[in-house]
């Protein structure tokens, strides 16, 4: 994540429960496990899921309520989930801390690690702080370790919306991810959700066979 967001993201927790109160932040995000969109991503990831053990993997995990929501519809899933910011990923390790099915832990998909494989990789609203020199890089990443697809929820070049950088407090883009993976092979459908501050799409892209 480019450094300015990164740096967002790692002080949000704290800014945002100054001026509430402590654990506002984690709480909002937690509770948020059955929003409309989130429930929208589930359906989406149960459309591509190869067996209802599979492994999946979700970029910008945050405190857990998409792995809330998936562990909620599907017991048997092998979940784990990485975020920048170190507040997050503390609430989402103490509210799983009884499930060894789910593995969270902190993380900044640009600082180049190796992501591991899953059969399914998932973001929900991270992609959009990856950087335009970025794009390519981490699009050839995720579909190195995504075995069977990808699910995106994030804002997309959909419905008259250009590509570029959104207006929001700190650097946020509207990537053109279907051309990009349709680039990389992928078999690509996008679906327009009802927005949700920038976010208005949600992305599959699955890999044709050989």
């Amino acid at each position: 994540m480019m450094e300015a967001a990164a740096q967002y993201w790692r002080q949000r927790a704290r800014d945002y429960d100054r001026a509430r109160e402590p654990g506002a932040w984690v709480e909002h995000y937690w509770n948020s496990w059955r929003a409309p969109y989130r429930l929208a991503l589930a359906e989406a990831l149960a459309r591509v899921l190869p067996h209802d053990h599979s492994t999946v993997l979700e970029v910008g995990c945050h405190v857990g309520p998409n792995l809330r929501l998936w562990r909620d519809r599907w017991a048997r899933l092998r979940l784990m989930g990485f975020d920048v910011s170190p507040e997050a990923v503390a609430a989402a390790k103490a509210h799983f801390a009884g499930d060894p099915g789910v593995h969270v832990w902190e993380e900044d998909l640009l600082d180049g690690f190796t992501l591991p494989v899953a059969d399914v990789i998932v973001s929900c609203y991270a992609l959009a702080y990856v950087p335009p020199h970025f794009v390519v890089p981490v699009a050839r990443r995720l579909r190195e370790a995504a075995r069977v697809a990808l699910v995106l929820a994030e804002p997309l070049v959909l419905g008259g919306a250009a590509a570029g950088l959104c207006e929001y407090e700190v650097e946020e883009y509207r990537h053109d991810w279907a051309g990009v993976f349709e680039d990389l092979g992928a078999l690509v459908n996008v679906k327009p959700i009802p927005v949700v501050d920038r976010l208005n799409g949600i992305l599959t892209a699955e890999w044709r066979a050989p």
